[in-house]
């Protein structure tokens, strides 16, 4: 009971989160409303729009976060109950299970029209998506999880807002300040304490494992940064699901003979993982990282997952970090707090003679390639 109530609550706040930011003014467009301006108007969700400035409560940059802290929400869950769920699957199997049911999920949407073809020469963007994002990550998450417990797998995670920032850095030429390099070190040193002190130079497997998940999921982030001109977060997310459930078909002779094992509950925590850890927080997540202003504002997000999955861990199953853990993990926490403290300040800079609200969204920050006067509000011309 203790862990349906705990599940509850992650899907209460997924489901007050998505009442917030889906709420629009469906059908009307910017000139159609005569107090405001076209560019006072951002889209939020694939039909709805938000207000920022003196026209709302809630910008562009407070919607991204707001997914983001959903998403995290949603995925310190995957920490524990994928613990629980190796318990009765093996790490490909449950990988398969997991990403395909978000995939089938997305493919009633796609039936029903909320997911359209993407354009032949992004495909193999959108394979690459699958690969690192879905298929690659879930199995060597789900493999690292088998020796780990879900607190210390999660500060391991927790370090790809590091290693997105330092991937955006060589890609985008986003600016990273000399202090977030000493927390790139820093987080890493602490890694080396849960790894038992320094006393090996070679990394547990569990941790080696998660190690690469996160570099998986920081190459993710990057690649949304490249789809998001041309694609809604629902079509990104789908056909990266699609891809990388294919990719993982290999393991279906091994999931029909542990499937027809499996106990209720088993597949009780099969498809939990694949609604809501899965289908709905990566769509938040797409979301998120396509309408920030700065990758990094998103991604910082993540250092709130490990007091999350340990307060759950606890909850569910009592159990409690060993001492390299409580250890490492709070200097690689010491280690995202400066890396997030140093982008805050970043961020606050304005130069001389532009508004902050100038700076956040310009006039013309939403317009793409192909877009169109015709184009439906809140989605980009196709």
């Amino acid at each position: 009971m203790r862990a349906l109530a705990l599940t509850g609550t992650h899907i209460c706040a997924y489901a007050v989160a998505a009442g917030v930011c889906f709420r629009s003014r469906r059908g009307m467009s910017a000139q159609a409303c005569p107090r405001v301006n076209a560019h006072r108007l951002l889209p939020c969700g694939d039909s709805g729009f938000l207000w920022y400035g003196n026209g709302g409560s809630m910008g562009v940059a407070a919607c991204s976060q707001l997914y983001a802290l959903v998403t995290v929400v949603l995925w310190s869950s995957a920490y524990v109950f994928t613990k629980l769920a190796l318990a009765y699957f093996s790490p490909g199997v449950l990988s398969l299970l997991r990403c395909g049911v978000a995939a089938l999920l997305f493919a009633a949407l796609a039936a029903a029209g909320g997911v359209a073809r993407p354009r032949l020469r992004h495909l193999p963007l959108l394979a690459l998506s699958g690969l690192c994002g879905f298929a690659l990550y879930t199995l060597t998450f789900n493999l690292g999880s088998v020796t780990l417990n879900p607190t210390t797998n999660c500060i391991v995670i927790a370090t790809t807002p590091i290693i997105t920032a330092v991937l955006a850095r060589l890609i985008f030429d986003e600016r990273l300040h000399a202090l977030r390099w000493c927390a790139l070190a820093l987080a890493f040193s602490g890694v080396v304490v849960m790894n038992g002190g320094g006393r090996s130079l070679v990394l547990a497997p569990g941790i080696a494992w998660v190690l690469l998940a996160a570099l998986l999921l920081s190459v993710y982030n990057i690649l949304q940064r490249g789809l998001a001109p041309f694609y809604s977060a629902v079509q990104i997310t789908a056909w990266s699901f699609f891809a990388g459930t294919a990719m993982l078909l290999f393991f279906v002779p091994e999931t029909l003979r542990e499937v027809r094992a499996a106990t209720p509950g088993a597949l009780a925590l099969a498809g939990f993982l694949g609604v809501f850890p899965s289908a709905a927080a990566y769509l938040c997540w797409s979301r998120a990282l396509a309408i920030t202003p700065r990758t990094s504002l998103v991604t910082n997000y993540m250092f709130l997952t490990p007091f999350l999955a340990l307060l759950l861990d606890y909850g569910v199953t009592g159990g409690l970090p060993d001492g390299a853990t409580v250890a490492g993990g709070g200097i690689v926490l010491a280690a995202l707090a400066l890396f997030t403290l140093v982008g805050g300040a970043e961020g606050g800079a304005v130069p001389s003679g532009e508004s902050k609200a100038e700076r956040r969204v310009p006039a013309d920050a939403y317009r793409t390639r192909g877009s169109s006067k015709n184009a439906a509000p809140g989605r980009r011309a196709r």
